[in-house]
């Protein structure tokens, strides 16, 4: 339902806030998305079925996963499939990804895939900066 939404969706009602409205934001997020994802069920013909995924962007970070998938958990949102993006220049290593598809996997027993990926092949250009600018990586 979405693409990386981890930061809500349909702004600014959906937006997920930090700080005092934190909870508030949760919920008004988590209501709309659990009506989108009633309205795809309610779609279905008869026989027909899908299976409803939920993407956080940041497939590298154990921590950010985990507390995504938590709330999610925690406001009882109906999904069946965890997908992550991962970009191993902005989330860490192969090894980060090995760990957080590991742990997110046995935590919430689902089907864990990585949806979204990119690797930087050259500097410039709109894939990667100069190299200049981040020093030697």
């Amino acid at each position: 339902m979405g693409n990386e939404v981890d930061a809500g969706m349909l702004w600014p009602r959906g937006q997920l806030t930090y700080g005092a409205d934190s909870l508030g934001s949760w919920g008004r997020f988590t209501r709309l998305l659990k009506a989108a994802i009633r309205g795809v069920r309610g779609a279905l013909g008869p026989g027909d079925s899908v299976r409803i995924m939920l993407q956080y962007s940041q497939g590298g970070s154990t921590p950010g996963t985990l507390w995504f998938f938590d709330h999610m958990d925690a406001y009882s949102v109906p999904y069946d499939l965890i997908g992550l993006s991962y970009y191993p220049w902005w989330h860490g290593t192969l090894a980060d990804l090995t760990a957080t598809l590991g742990t997110t996997a046995q935590r919430y027993g689902k089907d864990v895939m990585v949806v979204e990926t990119s690797y930087p092949w050259r500097a410039g250009g709109n894939v990667l900066p100069a190299a200049s600018a981040f020093g030697a990586r």
